[in-house]
């Protein structure tokens, strides 16, 4: 997303991430989740029951189109977002682009997966979505497991001047395997943390730019 996005994002960018998916429960409303970690400005959500699934929210001091750009920056999110080992694009068309990306994480098997990613956006927002098409990548790879369902989205609010983002970073998947779920939990908090501060990092030269 892996895109990112990645984005990834990508993600789209994860370490050990959730084992369930349900594309229903995608749009789920914010009382349907619970706060499970807040520092640094960002709060990490959980869903309270049903599939897992993650939400993140937190503020940039960027425009929407500049936080856009790290997301779709897929040839670079391998050692920019954390456990990315590899991420290409295959293909990229307006407003839709297809990544490859294989995750190395701890202890386990590296995972990969193909994404499709749709983006857009106007002025003063943009958005980001995007979930497993591993039939419109490469074959699985010997010593790596396939992950079969993986499903984020980023939505990105113009503040203030237009110059900051309010950020909903939404996100859940099937690495397939065994991994346990206490253990997948623990490490999709800390990676949501993660790629918002890789994030402001990345952004902090077009910042001084400005």
């Amino acid at each position: 997303m892996k895109a990112v996005c990645t984005i990834l994002v990508a993600v789209t960018a994860l370490a050990a991430l959730p084992r369930l998916f349900d594309s229903r429960a995608a749009s789920a409303p914010d009382d349907a989740l619970e706060v499970v970690a807040q520092r640094d400005g960002v709060t990490v959500m959980r869903s309270r029951k049903g599939p897992v699934r993650f939400v993140a929210k937190a503020s940039f001091a960027a425009a929407p189109a500049d936080i856009l750009r790290i997301l779709l920056d897929y040839e670079h999110q391998a050692g920019r977002f954390p456990r990315i080992a590899e991420s290409r694009i295959l293909r990229h068309v307006k407003g839709q682009l297809h990544v490859y990306q294989r995750l190395a994480l701890p202890i386990v098997s590296d995972r990969d997966y193909t994404l499709r990613v749709e983006y857009g956006g106007a002025k003063k927002d943009a958005w980001l979505r995007y979930q497993t098409d591993n039939a419109a990548g490469p074959r699985p790879r010997d010593g790596v497991v396939r992950a079969p369902r993986l499903s984020g989205s980023w939505k990105l609010d113009a503040s203030g001047d237009g110059k900051e983002t309010h950020a909903r970073f939404e996100l859940s998947m099937d690495l397939g395997g065994y991994l346990p779920g206490a253990l997948t939990n623990r490490g999709t908090e800390s990676s949501m943390f993660d790629v918002v501060a890789r994030i402001r990092e990345s952004l902090q030269p077009a910042s001084a730019a400005r």
